[in-house]
């Protein structure tokens, strides 16, 4: 498998928001666009510059220092300092998640009673 594949198979593809948080102390909700152990695609509006050293927080995750490696208009990606566990930005916070438990429709909870 080529190294572009590779890479594209250990991305995942989602939208959560983080928190950017720049050396001047500044903080600000970013869009998450993918995410993997190295790092992350991001947008906002006034993105951090091209070689930044910024941190991030998302789900349970951060403080994470990276650096920003590309900048396309309002989107940028992140180099993260160490990987990460990509799983454990999608955690709910405080707690496990809840089992789904589907609910037959009303009709369907007749015909078995």
């Amino acid at each position: 498998m080529d190294q572009k594949r590779e890479r594209n198979r250990q991305r995942n593809s989602l939208l959560l928001v983080g928190t950017l948080c720049q050396s001047d102390g500044a903080r600000e909700e970013f869009k998450i666009r993918n995410l993997s152990a190295s790092g992350l695609m991001g947008e906002m509006d006034a993105p951090p510059g091209c070689g930044e050293t910024v941190s991030v927080e998302v789900g349970q995750l951060g403080p994470i220092p990276a650096t920003v490696i590309w900048l396309r208009q309002r989107r940028f990606g992140l180099e993260f300092g160490s990987e990460i566990d990509p799983a454990s930005a999608y955690r709910p916070i405080g707690g496990s998640p809840k089992p789904f438990k589907p609910s037959a429709p009303a009709d369907v909870k007749k015909r078995l009673i």
